[in-house]
């Protein structure tokens, strides 16, 4: 009886959903994998734009799962059968990148948009296919950087834009975690691992916010062939300089993300994609008899605050915005050219550290 009662809530929530939904882009997922049930599935319900028509994985068993709790039609084991019969509007692939690659490639053939996770591909070359296929079809896709769509760094790029922060100088950040091994995508060299798999998402940040990078120079350290350290020093085509610090020395229970972003007379830190203080030119207030200065503007999320994380970090904005550029039929802020970009900053690094001398990029 118990479980004949769920199975009504679950219908009724199903039914509720496809009501609420109408008008909605049909967008159909390829994958189910541990990342795409813990972060991207989770979004789909909750974005008013988005009807999920299919769900397909090679497993049965997680297709099958992954469509009746979030409120698929139907569901597949293949992907091809799953697009020629339902026709979306668009397909969220998330995967291994070769995975990634394969299907994306047959997708982008048919016309249809694509969202595929970072990094798009392992090579320039296969992520330069992708794009020219995408070209060539007159569509388009977006890669998953979602911390571009982070609130905190959303308001930091809200008040660059604005002006208020003068011309961008310099950028500094620190981004670090635990143990990366070199088997979770078996890559022929272990020292790029976490670097292509992980660290692209800091580097994307970077360009977000300073532009094109024109030169680098890299220094690298290896403790096991599990911890890695870059310290990277750069210029971006705007004058403005950076310097990065990624390594997986330290612990994933203590993931270490801090960002700073320097003006004109002014700056702005993100520390852990949670807290962010503006630092103004001029103070915001005034106090009689009292010499104020450094008076920051903060945001920070809190006990008390309603903001799920991935609304936080950037996973349900991102999201959100593929099925606005679906319906709206524009090109998505985040390209697969900003992938390639990625890709090649990352392997710059790389050899950078590898030769010990400056690579220019532009």
């Amino acid at each position: 009886m118990k479980q004949y009662t769920e199975e009504i809530k679950m219908e009724k929530q199903k039914r509720k959903q496809l009501k609420a939904k109408k008008g909605a882009v049909r967008v159909a997922t390829v994958g189910c994998g541990l990342h795409a049930i813990l972060n991207i599935y989770p979004c789909l319900p909750r974005i008013s734009e988005i009807d999920l028509v299919a769900v397909c994985d090679l497993k049965k068993e997680l297709a099958q799962q992954n469509a009746r709790y979030y409120g698929a039609k139907v569901w597949y084991t293949d992907f091809e059968k799953m697009i020629d019969t339902e026709s979306p509007d668009g397909v969220i692939v998330v995967g291994p990148p070769p995975m990634q690659y394969q299907i994306g490639k047959k997708i982008l053939e048919r016309g249809i948009p694509i969202f595929i996770e970072k990094p798009v591909t392992w090579s320039i070359e296969e992520s330069e296919t992708l794009q020219k296929i995408a070209e060539e079809k007159n569509c388009w896709g977006q890669v998953g950087y979602m911390k571009r769509f982070s609130i905190p760094y959303q308001i930091a790029k809200h008040i660059i834009e604005k002006g208020d922060l003068g011309r961008i100088t310099q950028i500094t950040c620190k981004y670090a975690c635990g143990k990366y091994p070199p088997k979770l995508w078996n890559l022929p060299e272990p020292k790029m691992c976490s670097l292509l798999g992980h660290e692209v998402h800091i580097i994307d940040l970077f360009r977000f916010f300073g532009g094109d990078i024109e030169e680098l120079f890299a220094m690298y350290h290896c403790i096991s062939e599990e911890q890695h350290g870059y310290c990277v020093s750069l210029r971006f085509k705007s004058g403005a300089i950076g310097s990065l610090s990624t390594n997986s020395f330290e612990r994933w229970e203590n993931f270490d993300e801090y960002l700073s972003i320097s003006g004109e007379e002014a700056y702005i830190v993100v520390d852990q994609m949670a807290r962010l203080k503006f630092y103004p030119r001029n103070d915001w207030v005034t106090v009689p008899k009292v010499n104020i200065q450094n008076l920051s503007m903060n945001w920070a999320t809190s006990g008390r605050t309603s903001i799920k994380t991935e609304d936080r970090i950037g996973y349900y904005y991102e999201l959100k915005h593929f099925a606005t550029c679906l319906k709206e039929k524009k090109k998505p802020s985040v390209s697969l050219e900003d992938g390639i970009q990625a890709l090649k900053t990352a392997y710059a690094i790389f050899e950078s550290s590898q030769s010990k001398r400056p690579i220019k990029l532009i």
